[in-house]
């Protein structure tokens, strides 16, 4: 599957089954919400392309800033678990209740 859009901001995003490309970007100007072309995208190609994107940005951590509060709770959390260790439950675990809870 392909679909393009043109960002008023002059950002090409370009989606294709191997993720999204970026051309010709100038983050400068805001682009505009939702971007042109966007409305006109079925919903299910709405939903790929904003997935599509976030992955894209996601695929660098190291530019996600991380604020001063998410890092004192990141480290108020990891001081709870190094206090009480045993009261953790593994992902495994959690997984499989809410599989078994929500699964129809």
């Amino acid at each position: 599957m392909q679909c393009a859009l043109v960002l008023g901001s002059g950002v090409r995003v370009r989606r294709t089954d191997a993720g999204i490309l970026r051309v010709g970007v100038d983050m400068s100007r805001r682009v505009e919400i939702p971007p042109p072309g966007f409305d006109n995208l079925p919903v299910d190609e709405q939903i790929d392309y904003v997935q599509d994107l976030w992955d894209w940005v996601a695929a660098r951590p190291e530019d996600i800033p991380v604020s001063d509060w998410q890092k004192e709770l990141i480290d108020e959390r990891l001081r709870q678990h190094e206090a009480n260790p045993e009261d953790t439950v593994p992902w495994k675990e959690v997984r499989a209740r809410l599989l078994e809870k929500y699964s129809n």
